[in-house]
């Protein structure tokens, strides 16, 4: 089930995806959240299709909040994927029981921001998270500049084919035009006019996140995903 919290916008604060399979825990922490400023709120009580669903609900800066014991897939399975996705989301665990160990082979594999013991009094797990939550919007606003980034990326190479995504990159690395002209026995010309193409898309507002986030979207071409 997913349900939208009341009074959605939030205004200038990142959304936050609230993530608990206790219905009534879920809706504890999202009127408690909000009580601290973070209006838009979207709730999940299950993980099913969970990557597709945040997909469809990452139209704004946000940042994930999920107990680790949620069912059907724990973020130990979906926060990498997520990643996987180019979608680093801040993301924060709650549980009463995790170690250490688990912790540590997740955090290398997803956008790691905290962990709240559900083990204590609700309202001080809310006021603390909230208080954390406010810390870390400079970290979200980072992350959904990215992703937007690479989203225009990924359009921008989607439809090239093998050949001009290999130039693509060799351009992008400094390479000179004459090289790879000769390399595949293409005219000077051809090569700078393309050249001029990507240049359209780098040198707008951002540049190196536009150069970087171009670079990723070509190395992940064979296996695009949006």
């Amino acid at each position: 089930m997913t349900f939208e919290c009341e009074s959605p916008g939030g205004g200038m604060l990142p959304r936050i995806m609230l993530i608990e399979d206790e219905t009534d825990l879920l809706e504890y922490y999202a009127e408690g959240i909000r009580s601290h400023g973070f209006e838009d709120i979207v709730a999940f009580s299950d993980t099913s299709n969970i990557v597709d669903r945040i997909v469809a609900e990452y139209t704004r800066a946000a940042i994930i909040v999920t107990d680790y014991y949620v069912l059907p897939r724990s973020p130990g399975r979906f926060l990498p994927e997520l990643r996987q996705r180019g979608l680093n989301i801040p993301s924060i665990l709650l549980s009463s029981r995790i170690d250490a160990e688990q912790l540590n082979s997740l955090v290398p594999q997803c956008s790691y921001f905290g962990f709240f013991s559900k083990g204590d009094r609700p309202q001080v797990l809310v006021r603390n998270l909230s208080q954390h939550l406010m810390d870390i919007v400079p970290n979200a606003m980072e992350a959904w500049i990215h992703y937007r980034l690479l989203c225009e990326a990924r359009a921008f190479v989607c439809d090239l084919p093998q050949k001009k995504l290999e130039i693509a990159r060799r351009l992008l690395q400094f390479e000179e035009v004459k090289t790879i002209a000769g390399d595949e026995t293409l005219s000077k010309t051809a090569i700078y006019d393309f050249k001029d193409t990507i240049m359209r898309f780098v040198l707008q507002e951002n540049q190196m996140g536009r150069y970087n986030a171009l670079i990723a979207a070509i190395d992940e071409k064979p296996t695009l995903k949006t």
